[in-house]
């Protein structure tokens, strides 16, 4: 009750649930910008998020079975055995696999499960690079080209990996741990909720929606609002900007420097994790800022607000699917929408 009572706990419980479904980190974005338009991203988000709370009680059943098992092994509470990050993963399990029955055998399945793991992570994360690259230079979608920016792509990240298995390397990995995959994630929510609902636009958005899901064939999914309802859009409007904010205030609210065990890191390599941090967040804000400055200063005869909405609309490629939008009341809308069910 006393840990539960600090606000940043819940900021951290919060970014492992963002960090675990991989949302703000661009996986699920770029795997999803592969489906067709009329994809039903309602049902997928529902089965992602069961899946993610099955295996997270799951993991949390086995997890503390483990230290439970380890603190009666030691004869110590589980507070002093627990560890995080890394050393839960490649010194608490395996200690504690060495005492099973068939000790060997668990052990090459529990390190072969984490290769696995680690390869299906990399393939997505490798994927989200090569498809904004490809999305910017569409050459890159040739297969020979594309076959030889995904090689670069991984040699790259290969060396900089190296880092990781120097004599300072778990160091290296904990800053990132903290600057990477923690709060930068509900930050770059953030902007993506303020850009799709106050800029983009609520009603828009909302319309394209309908669209692409069309109508439920089954009561249980409208029970359930599909494909939207008002509590959807006060969600998306109010609820998540604000959820936001909150567990962003509860990660700051006892910020502390950065810390690995009894070390403390310097400035400047908190200055390193800050650039890190940001360096995910900004370019996307510094573009944008920088393309309102090109459009408000170029010498066009087109007003001001008219570049700017000329800037703001969809890329040719989603120009295709906008002309049937356009048409929302026609027979074709509503042959495909028939064509949307479970």
């Amino acid at each position: 009750l006393e840990t539960n009572s600090i606000l940043k706990v819940w900021g951290d419980a919060a970014v492992q649930v963002f960090f675990s479904m991989s949302v703000g980190a661009g996986g699920l974005t770029t795997l999803s910008s592969y489906n067709e338009l009329d994809n039903n991203i309602f049902r997928d988000t529902f089965v992602i998020t069961l899946g993610n709370i099955f295996t997270s009680l799951l993991s949390g059943f086995v997890v503390f079975s483990i230290l439970g098992f380890m603190a009666g092994e030691f004869r110590q509470s589980v507070e002093s055995v627990a560890t995080a990050g890394p050393g839960l993963l490649f010194v608490t399990y395996p200690y504690a696999l060495t005492h099973l029955p068939l000790s060997p055998v668990w052990s090459a399945l529990f390190f072969f499960t984490v290769i696995l793991m680690g390869i299906d992570s990399q393939i997505v994360l490798v994927e989200v690079v090569i498809t904004a690259f490809k999305d910017q230079y569409p050459k890159l979608r040739e297969p020979k080209i594309r076959v030889c920016a995904v090689a670069c792509t991984c040699a790259i990240s290969y060396l900089i990996g190296l880092l990781m298995c120097t004599g300072g390397g778990a160091y290296i990995l904990n800053l990132l741990d903290t600057f990477a995959g923690g709060w930068p994630l509900l930050l770059q929510c953030l902007l993506e909720v303020i850009i799709v609902v106050y800029i983009y636009g609520l009603e828009k958005y909302a319309h394209l929606y309908r669209y692409m899901l069309g109508e439920p064939s089954r009561k249980f999914w409208k029970f359930l609002g599909y494909p939207i309802n008002k509590f959807y859009t006060l969600c998306w409007a109010y609820l998540t900007p604000l959820c936001l904010v909150v567990v962003l205030v509860f990660n700051f609210s006892e910020y502390t420097i950065t810390s690995y065990g009894n070390y403390i890191y310097p400035l400047w390599a908190e200055v390193i994790g800050w650039l890190i941090a940001f360096g995910s967040c900004l370019p996307a804000v510094i573009v944008a800022l920088y393309k309102v400055i090109v459009i408000v200063t170029t010498g066009s005869k087109e007003t001001i607000k008219l570049r700017l909405r000329n800037q703001l609309t969809s890329t040719e490629r989603w120009d295709q699917n906008r002309k049937i939008l356009e048409t929302s009341n026609s027979d074709e809308l509503q042959t495909v929408e028939t064509k949307m069910k479970f």
